[in-house]
């Protein structure tokens, strides 16, 4: 009946009658929950959490119920794939939501990174990378601090700031990698062949790119 008389819901395709209700109308009753029983508002928020299959609104109802470690965890391990599939603003503005502990952390700036590199904004890669592998070295955790380093190249080159690219891979070059850093800092090498040359180096080196990410 509720279906039919069109109450402030959308019907959603799927194998059983599912209904959603409208976005003004949710937000009514979000808010007068929010008025009345305030108390009961996080755990309910948790309990939406648990039992939402889209990834972008679990985070969001996980932030609201202040489970925001949690979040950041669930977020940290979907994002790139969300970005994979082209969800790259919902991501960064999820990334935002955050308070400044979280949001600051190196695991959210790298991948507010990875996002501003799919949206070709090297100067907020540059930042978010810088950023990223500064949290990792306070950390202790070398193998993030090299990958936020790599990817900070990789921003550099993209930039033209090119001096400040090859002095970071001289750097980096001179240790020994994880293969996912390895390959990133071969992606910088066949980049700096395209935009500076020589071009007689840019097929060896995408060769020995290519053959590292294919292993």
């Amino acid at each position: 009946d509720i279906e039919q008389r069109g109450l402030f819901v959308t019907s959603l395709e799927g194998p059983e009658l599912t209904l959603r209700l409208h976005d003004l109308f949710r937000d009514f009753l979000e808010d007068r929950l929010g008025r009345e029983l305030p108390a009961e508002l996080p755990g309910l928020l948790q309990r939406a959490a648990a039992g939402e299959e889209d990834t972008v609104r679990r985070i969001g109802y996980l932030v609201r119920a202040g489970a925001v470690d949690e979040a950041a965890a669930q977020l940290c391990e979907a994002g790139p794939a969300l970005m994979t599939r082209g969800a790259i603003t919902p991501v960064l503005r999820m990334i935002e939501q955050f308070p400044p502990a979280q949001r600051d952390g190196p695991q959210l700036q790298l991948l507010r990174g990875q996002g501003s590199w799919a949206l070709w904004d090297f100067d907020a890669m540059c930042e978010a990378m810088h950023a990223a592998a500064a949290g990792f070295a306070r950390r202790g955790d070398r193998a993030g601090e090299q990958s936020a380093l790599a990817y900070e190249a990789l921003a550099l080159s993209g930039a033209y700031r090119r001096a400040e690219a090859e002095a970071l891979l001289t750097r980096l070059q001179a240790e020994a990698l994880p293969d996912p850093t390895l390959a990133c800092v071969r992606h910088v090498g066949v980049w700096q062949a395209l935009d500076w040359g020589p071009l007689d180096e840019l097929a060896p080196r995408f060769d020995r790119e290519l053959e590292l990410a294919e292993r």
